[in-house]
């Protein structure tokens, strides 16, 4: 089943879920204190909140807050502020989106998220846009040529959306879509899916074009990186200069990103 943004598996050190945004230089959001500590995660989601002067006009960041739900929808709500507006981003590795297409209307007709990035996509050039469309989104996809792989990132029509797909990868996907508004600041979101088989010279290329990513001034970059040795609990990595783990900790440290 795909999961809802209100019921994803929450992994025992998230390796595979990144979600980076930049914690200094913008203005501060206005939100209550946080709760207390919550009971332990059964499941988790994001939901990005953008500042607003009308609860109908979405305003893209100054800095977003995140609203997380514990449980099956026991949502933290008091960490928002009632004014602000919400823009719903969901993210997961689908393995095959083409057989989980009735699971993602559900989730759809349900949650009516206004992004959706997925990972592990199995799609072919068989399959035609048409053969995936949503009602209401358009989409940006980018196969992997040979077996496996794959990302794809649908945005609701009611906002302006523009795709960056030219990164030379092999066995590594990354895709990148700008989204706007009116009277809004553009938002990008980057969704990544690296192989584990991926030799050293492409995670290279692959770091690179995330510093490049991380220079915008809002980003949020989700997707599967592959990266076990990571414990972002303790923001440590695997003591090996050269390996991928420590980069991209090196990465996340030096453009001073958190990871949700």
């Amino acid at each position: 089943m795909l999961p809802s943004p209100f019921s994803c598996p929450l992994p025992s050190s998230l390796p595979f879920l990144l979600c980076f945004s930049h914690p200094t230089s913008l203005s501060t959001p206005t939100y209550a204190p946080p709760p207390p500590p919550p009971p332990p995660l059964s499941s988790f989601s994001y939901t990005l909140f953008y500042p607003s002067s009308s609860p109908s006009i979405l305003t893209l960041p100054s800095y977003p807050t995140v609203e997380k739900s514990y449980g099956e929808g026991d949502m933290q709500s008091s960490w928002v502020s009632p004014k602000n507006r919400a823009l719903k981003v969901i993210s997961a590795n689908v393995q095959s989106l083409f057989y989980k297409l009735d699971d993602l209307r559900n989730v759809v007709d349900e949650i009516k998220p206004d992004v959706m990035a997925f990972t592990e996509t199995w799609l072919t050039t068989d399959i035609t846009d048409s053969e995936i469309s949503l009602r209401g989104y358009q989409h940006f996809r980018k196969d992997r040529p040979s077996r496996g792989g794959g990302v794809i990132v649908y945005v609701t029509r009611k906002l302006t959306a523009i795709a960056d797909i030219n990164i030379p990868l092999r066995n590594v996907e990354v895709l990148s879509v700008t989204i706007s508004a009116k009277y809004s600041r553009p938002l990008t979101i980057s969704v990544v899916y690296r192989s584990p088989y991926q030799i050293s010279d492409q995670n290279l290329i692959l770091i690179t074009e995330l510093y490049k990513a991380s220079e915008k001034e809002d980003v949020l970059i989700v997707g599967d990186f592959d990266a076990p040795g990571i414990d972002w609990r303790t923001w440590t990595a695997q003591r090996m200069p050269d390996n991928f783990n420590h980069k991209l900790l090196q990465w996340a440290t030096d453009k001073l990103l958190c990871q949700n």
